[in-house]
């Protein structure tokens, strides 16, 4: 096998002269054996120990394995963020010494990133640029890549799946991780239950309606949950410098070239609490919906995405028609998303697709490569002011009955998590509750 020092690596790889940020993290030698690297980042994470202990605790893979973790912070956190994240690293410290201080895992600190990107994409970034390293220096170009996140944890048979998954799956070049948040952990009947089950349920209901408009790339993009091979990390440019959402950013570069897969046979349980450590997502939600005191999360309107079905399934239809004709189908079908066109000059798009495509296959694929995940989200926003936003529980009955699945209509919001668990799944059964 290829071996290479990390300078050479730094000096000769294309990907880290053009894309990498930050300078090498670790100087020593990686096992030659090194198949699987999870990147943690970490910001005033007081359970950090905890998520380490989780991955440690899991059955071990055939090949060799690291877990890097960078606790990080901006040049200008305020002292408290400081305290907290000294605390993390000592009470990890310890730990590892309770445990004989293994050999794979890195414990890494970073107190000064630069202002105007600090935050989990460039954490992120400079984990996964690290990996980068250390494949490449035991020439692993098919080495995954696994993010994960400081306040989560995993099932035991964490690595045996994903190293089982892709020497099976070949043609994946990347993957989500199924995940639960542990709700049944929290007291019954307390808002915290409630605000985490009814942000999940938002989460699947999403992905759920998308598919149900038939979107082709109606999949979960969630940071603690998701792995990419090394070669597929470097061809599509690396991890964004995002301060949320990176995790969306980053794999809407990789689905729509098809090397997309999703594992169901472990998962990942991040976090129920709040948090405003990010701008936007679960710990985000989940806080603003305890400080509005709300009876039940909003989400978007069943509606919505039946007015977005006839845009999404049509597009064989759309490869044999004019712009003329695709107008008129708009206007006909789609009345309200004529004015988003309008608006948006996307005549322009639909012209270009036509005349960039020879056959039906490469329409499709470029016409979704324009109505991608992130434009199929604006429309879904501009569509919000003609459907406002509706309780969970109703969107997501609307949907199951729209599914024609044959559920009690008095379930409660875990009931209907469980259903949209398993329906993400594709289990069609729930425990005491045949839904199909």
């Amino acid at each position: 096998m290829e071996t290479r020092s990390v300078d050479a690596v730094n000096n000769s790889n294309f990907y880290l002269k053009r894309f990498g940020f930050g300078k090498t993290l670790i100087k020593n030698f990686p096992d030659e054996n090194l198949n699987i690297i999870v990147t943690i980042p970490s910001f005033a994470e007081p359970n950090l120990q905890d998520a380490v202990k989780s991955l440690l605790n899991c059955i071990p893979p055939k090949k060799a394995f690291e877990i890097i973790i960078l606790v990080n912070q901006s040049e200008v956190d305020e002292p408290e963020i400081i305290t907290q994240n000294l605390l993390s690293i000592e009470k990890t410290e310890a730990f590892f010494s309770s445990v004989g201080n293994p050999k794979n895992v890195f414990l890494l600190k970073d107190f000064n990133l630069p202002k105007k990107h600090a935050g989990v994409g460039l954490a992120r970034k400079l984990l996964m640029d690290e990996a980068v390293r250390r494949f490449e220096m035991v020439g692993n170009k098919n080495g995954l890549i696994v993010c994960f996140d400081a306040d989560s944890e995993v099932e035991e048979n964490y690595f045996i799946t994903l190293e089982k998954f892709f020497l099976e799956n070949e043609k994946i070049e990347a993957a989500g991780l199924h995940f639960e948040h542990p709700f049944e952990e929290l007291p019954e009947n307390s808002s915290e239950r409630k605000a985490i089950v009814d942000y999940e349920l938002h989460l699947r209901y999403y992905i759920q309606a998308l598919k149900f408009a038939n979107h082709p790339f109606a999949f979960h993009t969630i940071g603690s949950s998701m792995v990419v091979k090394n070669s597929a990390y470097q061809a599509y440019g690396g991890m964004n410098k995002r301060k949320a959402g990176e995790d969306f950013y980053f794999l809407q570069k990789i689905i729509p070239h098809g090397g997309f897969g999703e594992i169901y046979e472990t998962k990942v349980i991040p976090s129920p609490r709040e948090s405003n450590r990010v701008p936007f997502g679960t710990g985000k939600a989940v806080g603003e919906f305890l400080n509005q005191k709300a009876t039940e999360y909003n989400t978007y309107n069943f509606e919505i995405f039946k007015a977005l079905k006839p845009l999404f399934e049509s597009s064989a239809f759309f490869y044999d028609s004019d712009l003329k004709g695709f107008k008129t189908f708009i206007s006909e079908n789609c009345e309200l998303l004529y004015e988003f066109f309008e608006e948006n000059n996307l005549w322009l798009n639909f012209e270009e697709v036509k005349k960039n495509t020879n056959n039906i296959k490469s329409f499709e694929k470029r016409y979704f490569n324009w109505l991608n995940a992130f434009m199929a989200l604006k429309m879904v926003h501009y569509l919000e002011v003609y459907y406002k936003k509706q309780p969970i529980s109703l969107s997501s009955k609307l949907l199951l009955a729209q599914l024609e699945l044959d559920i009690p209509n008095n379930l409660s919001n875990e009931d209907l998590l469980r259903v949209f668990r398993n329906l993400d799944k594709k289990n069609p059964l729930l425990e005491g509750i045949e839904i199909i």
